[in-house]
């Protein structure tokens, strides 16, 4: 099983689902697909963060949240990468400034060199 996904939707619930789809015996691999404008903000400005679950939109000046923002999404990363690698599943990200195809083409090929 292939997931191919942003990874914004309920992040609890997919690693228990494909943590179940590994456990039934299917090969799982996770692409999470990161734009990097969501892993890095610009040096300077003003922004307005928007909540998708609240709602909320908070004004911020870049600036001061730039470094705990980066942090953030780290972690966030991380947290994919704990929650799913010591169950055998696979999980790589990819930047969607990057050629989806040609990612995938370099993972699968990497990946069948390593046996």
């Amino acid at each position: 099983m292939i997931l191919i996904s942003d990874l914004l939707a309920g992040p609890e619930e997919t690693r228990k689902i494909l943590r179940s789809l590994k456990h039934q015996g299917h090969e799982v691999i996770v692409f999470h697909l990161v734009d990097p404008g969501e892993r890095e903000l610009p040096t300077t400005g003003d922004a307005i963060l928007f909540d998708p679950e609240t709602k909320e939109e908070l004004n911020v000046n870049i600036a001061d949240i730039r470094v705990a923002y980066r942090e953030a999404v780290e972690q966030a990363l991380d947290e994919w990468y704990r929650g799913l690698t010591p169950f055998g599943i696979d999980y790589v990200t990819i930047g969607t400034e990057s050629s989806l195809s040609e990612s995938l083409r370099f993972y699968l090929h990497k990946r069948s060199r390593l046996g």
